[in-house]
């Protein structure tokens, strides 16, 4: 990133006058994503409400840190150009992130679950399955509603 803001080779001495500054700047955006649940696995669905929330958690975290360099002006270094290349590259890596996320654990990693009620019509049982249902990212795939193992049993020899 620091040869796309200094268009050359960067010294060693560049390298570690921007290390520590942006160390906190990543604990800021990991902070800052974090108190937006946006590690949560129930926002990893790619909507369009979520992807202006992950837009909303990076203008917050750019701006945190941009105080940052001017609240801790011991740092020596202004970087205008590394501060938004970093941004970029962060939102970008986040968003993918999460659509691999997304894509591999909604199609691959499931576990198939069933559901045994005992014979009476639960609503935290239907809420779980419109849960499941609609969120393929939790990894369960439900393949049957049975009133008792019996039943199961029976329908899977």
């Amino acid at each position: 990133m620091l040869e796309l803001a200094f268009l050359k080779s960067v010294s060693r001495e560049i390298i570690y006058s921007h290390f520590l500054p942006f160390l906190f700047v990543f604990s800021i955006w990991l902070f800052v994503f974090f108190l937006f649940n946006l590690y949560e696995t129930e926002s990893v669905k790619p909507t369009i409400p979520r992807l202006r929330m992950i837009g909303i958690a990076s203008m917050v975290a750019l701006a945190a840190s941009t105080i940052l360099f001017y609240v801790v002006p011991s740092f020596g270094i202004t970087p205008k150009k590394n501060l938004i290349i970093f941004s970029l590259v962060f939102v970008l890596l986040f968003i993918f992130w999460r659509r691999f996320f997304y894509a591999i654990f909604s199609a691959y990693f499931k576990k198939n679950i069933i559901f045994i009620t005992g014979g009476e019509n639960n609503a935290q049982i239907d809420d779980l399955r419109d849960y499941i249902t609609s969120s393929p990212q939790s990894g369960f795939s439900i393949i049957g509603i049975y009133e008792t193992f019996g039943q199961f049993s029976e329908k899977h020899r």
